[in-house]
């Protein structure tokens, strides 16, 4: 649903509603500047004044490095919000719906348009990506393909062990106790040691972060002041995350906690954007078994 000159579809029950089975796309275009908000799958996923993705005062902001970073999947670049904001929030609707946008657009009074109506997942049906360098990133890697390709519940062992192992290598985690644990996760050990290792891996967790809060540092330390304590909250949460890969009793919350773990290690951007690509995954697959 692509709406301009309008309100309606700016409420967020209406864009929620309208998106249940596909997704819907809200600009506001009353005076100079843009109201854009963007919903997929029944949940807002961007929403954002125009004016303020054109702000350098606000470029540090988490939403606004978000909202930047999803239009820059569009090949729209950050300095157009800048210099364009109006314009610039209608290309934005030209690259997510495919439609030709032209000055009728703005002038006239259209009644909302709804477009690419879509229906519940089918089984195993490719996940569609939002992201530009998202579907690269498919291109390049095998795994990640395989998930978007063959989505399904009996991927999700899979999806927590790459979560698991980017955790462990981005906390430069080296224990004998987790080395079992990726292991045990390739080989599909018994239930007995899987509980066994889960317990063990959790202890090891807080050994990390006892270690961390009774360190010989300097008092008002905190781990973004010292990397010593920082190396070991990180490894204490890529513990929790190898745990949770481990976790068989309930695939979704424990995709959940194992991919909540992993995020906060603080990854890398290619490491980060796997991560996001297997989440979009995760979520397809939920939507395939309600």
């Amino acid at each position: 649903m692509l709406e301009i000159r309008s309100r309606r579809g700016a409420d967020d029950t209406a864009l929620t509603t309208l998106s249940q089975q596909g997704q819907a796309l809200n600009i506001t275009t009353d005076g100079p500047g843009a109201q854009v908000t963007y919903a997929v799958g029944g949940q807002i996923v961007q929403t954002f004044d125009a004016d303020d993705l054109g702000e350098k005062d606000l470029a540090d902001e988490p939403d606004i490095r978000q909202a930047l970073r999803w239009a820059q999947s569009f090949d729209i670049e950050a300095q157009e919000w800048a210099e364009y904001a109006k314009s610039t929030a209608l290309s934005l609707a030209e690259a997510v719906t495919g439609m030709e946008i032209d000055d009728s657009w703005v002038t006239e009074g259209w009644a909302a348009v709804q477009l690419l109506p879509k229906p519940r997942p089918a089984a195993h049906a490719p996940v569609p990506v939002p992201y530009a360098d998202m579907r690269q990133l498919a291109e390049r890697n095998i795994q990640v393909r395989t998930f978007l390709e063959n989505p399904g519940v009996e991927q999700i062992t899979a999806m927590k062990h790459l979560l698991a192992r980017i955790a462990v290598t981005t906390a430069d985690l080296s224990h004998p106790l987790v080395e079992e644990a990726m292991s045990a996760l390739e080989n599909q050990a018994r239930p007995q040691r899987v509980e066994r290792l889960r317990d063990e891996l959790k202890a090891l967790a807080q050994e990390f972060f006892q270690q961390a809060g009774e360190g010989p540092w300097p008092a008002g330390a905190t781990p973004y002041t010292e990397p010593a304590m920082d190396t070991l909250v990180r490894q204490g949460d890529a513990t929790l995350a190898v745990e949770a890969a481990l976790d068989d009793t309930d695939w979704s919350s424990s995709y959940q906690r194992c991919s909540r773990k992993t995020r906060i290690v603080r990854l890398g951007k290619q490491e980060y954007l796997i991560m996001e690509t297997l989440d979009i995954v995760y979520k397809h697959i939920c939507k395939m078994t309600v």
